[in-house]
């Protein structure tokens, strides 16, 4: 197990109870630092059974849309970018939801190349902040339409949770931009997990990147990292 290290959670400020408690499970010390924020966006949500396909790559996108969207009666394919998507929107609306191989961008585009015939309407409900993958790989393919359902504020680190930690997990390319953009020193002496291929994207110094996309790889790909030291 964790063996009582200092975890620092770099997250989403929405995020906090479920993954602290998980990663406590683990034995770990951990202290959440919030670099960011999910603010709901005013849009215009088309007729969603006029598409082929919707595809989710947060939960913050199916909530963001929950008020005008009937996603329980969607007679299409649903896509969700993870398991935790997947999850919250077979629990909530009972669906089926098909993910990819891979959690990430590239990995659920590469699903719904293989799946979805040639020319099929897609809808994306996702961040402003979000990566240009899905588009640039979906659009060549299908007729591939997002709509953006928030927006992404950044919150300043703390420099006090960051001296304190022994290593820092970082769970998405958003948080770990701010955490870059902080460009303090002391990041260069921690050991930085990060959530997969995506985040770290954006964290140019050396760092452990999980090769499951998800909170608990990132809690095995640490364990194992201290093994290998032992």
């Amino acid at each position: 197990m964790g063996h009582g290290k200092n975890v620092l959670l770099v997250e989403t400020k929405n995020h906090q109870n479920e993954r602290v408690e998980f990663l406590n499970s683990y034995g770990f010390n951990v202290d959440f630092m919030p670099v960011i924020e999910i603010i709901p966006k005013e849009f215009e949500l088309p007729n969603l059974n006029s598409f082929d396909a919707l595809i989710f790559t947060s939960i913050e996108g199916i909530k963001n849309v929950e008020n005008g969207a009937e996603i329980g009666k969607f007679k299409g394919l649903i896509f969700a970018i993870g398991p935790k998507t997947k999850r919250f929107l077979s629990e909530k609306y009972n669906v089926n939801v098909s993910i990819g191989e891979k959690y990430n961008s590239q990995g659920l585009a590469e699903h719904i190349i293989k799946i979805m015939n040639i020319n099929s309407s897609i809808l994306a409900l996702r961040s402003s902040a979000a990566s240009k993958v899905l588009y640039n790989l979906l659009s060549v393919h299908f007729k591939y339409k997002e709509i953006q359902v928030y927006d992404i504020k950044h919150i300043p680190c703390n420099i006090n949770q960051i001296k304190k930690s022994e290593v820092i997990f970082v769970t998405s390319a958003s948080c770990a931009k701010n955490l870059m953009d902080f460009n303090d020193p002391r990041l260069d002496e921690k050991l930085i997990v990060s959530i997969g291929p995506e985040t770290s994207r954006q964290i140019p110094i050396p760092h452990i990147t999980s090769t499951v996309h998800t909170v608990e790889g990132m809690a095995e790909a640490y364990l194992k990292y201290l093994w290998e030291k032992s």
